[in-house]
């Protein structure tokens, strides 16, 4: 059912987080959005277990070019990463054996905790790429010392994660991974277990999704970036509370479509490709999951950006999608691609900054 946007109204005193972390009191424009009646669950009806949605070829063989030489520059951005590290706390080098594989992660903890537990907080990477690289794409590392908690970055099986994808689910066990090593976190490093954030980016975000749906008992709070849901998943996730989430899509995205459909696979990179549903759809199931009222949309001022944002939910939870005019696939805020990556990946917004607001929206939870 396409989204009708009526007459807009005036809302007072929005706060944002913008692109230099300093929060921002504005007046924006409203559009109050309708959302589905909670009865009976539509989206098992638009994107039932194995149907695949038709999509133009020509946007098919361009998404595909798009994506093998994306993956190229991705695979070669994240040996940059390995070797020039992130200027901020000094690293940890885990890992933990999982059904007889050995799974790595990098740990990164404050000067001073004070002594007490602390939150976690999971950055995940995406396709092809691996922890290092994403702590210095997003420049997470550096809220560690500041906001006292600690922050993890894990590392995928050649790359890739399990996201709940039909196409990737020959995979490993990243659920069981990610369980454990949160158990292993809070044992060593002293996180607190109860106080769980994941965050990630494309195939990371959609892991985040799938640890929403399947580990909602350990996972306090989710970020999502560029990633929607997998079609694959929606008709199964069934998580067992309200779940708190912030969601950044670009509209423009050559990789992760803001309309849902296919999503490019490369036999030769191993990229395995799949089905995605819409920001939007993505952005209303979990409005519906958590029971939320009535959504408005705010236009973040001297921006291209507006804010989504479902409140009054289930359990305190909200959820909050930014949508990017014109976006592209990246991190906006974070380390800008160069200009030939800007190619493929499209235009990345530094107007305001992902993990700013990421930080700003897991303190309400307990960061």
């Amino acid at each position: 059912m396409p989204y009708q946007y009526p007459v807009a109204r005036r809302v007072k005193n929005s706060i944002v987080a913008v692109a230099n972390d300093d929060r921002k009191s504005e007046r924006v424009s409203a559009v109050p959005l309708t959302i589905p009646p909670r009865s009976g669950n539509r989206f098992a009806t638009k994107y039932p277990a194995g149907r695949m949605m038709t999509m133009r070829v020509c946007r098919k063989l361009r998404s595909r070019f798009a994506a093998s030489a994306l993956s190229l520059m991705l695979s070669a951005a994240a040996l940059l990463g390995c070797l020039t590290g992130v200027d901020a706390a000094a690293p940890h080098q885990e890992s933990i054996q999982i059904q007889g594989q050995r799974r790595t992660f990098t740990v990164y903890t404050p000067d001073d905790a004070g002594g007490t537990s602390l939150a976690i907080l999971i950055v995940l990477h995406g396709g092809l790429g691996n922890g290092q690289y994403v702590a210095r794409q997003t420049r997470l590392v550096n809220y560690v010392d500041r906001d006292k908690f600690v922050a993890v970055f894990p590392d995928g099986i050649r790359g890739h994660w399990n996201d709940g994808r039909s196409t990737t689910s020959s995979g490993p066990d990243d659920v069981t991974f990610l369980r454990q090593m949160i158990t292993a976190v809070a044992q060593k490093w002293g996180g607190d277990p109860k106080r769980a954030f994941v965050a990630g980016i494309s195939n990371g975000g959609m892991m985040a999704l799938r640890m929403a749906c399947d580990a909602s008992d350990v996972v306090t709070a989710i970020g999502v970036v560029v990633a929607n849901m997998p079609a694959d998943l929606v008709n199964r996730c069934q998580p067992s509370r309200p779940m708190p989430m912030v969601l950044f899509n670009g509209t423009s995205d050559p990789l992760m479509p803001w309309s849902g459909g296919s999503i490019a696979a490369s036999p030769l990179l191993g990229t395995p490709g799949g089905e995605v549903v819409s920001a939007m759809d993505t952005f209303d199931f979990w409005a519906h999951l958590d029971g939320c009222g009535q959504p408005v949309v705010d236009s973040i001022s001297g921006t291209d950006v507006k804010r989504h944002t479902a409140s009054n939910c289930g359990s305190g939870s909200e959820v909050n999608l930014y949508e990017i005019e014109g976006g592209g696939h990246g991190w906006p805020g974070g380390i800008p691609p160069g200009p030939i990556e800007s190619r493929f990946v499209g235009h990345v917004t530094s107007d305001i900054s992902a993990s700013a607001i990421i930080i700003q929206f897991f303190h309400r939870y307990g960061l």
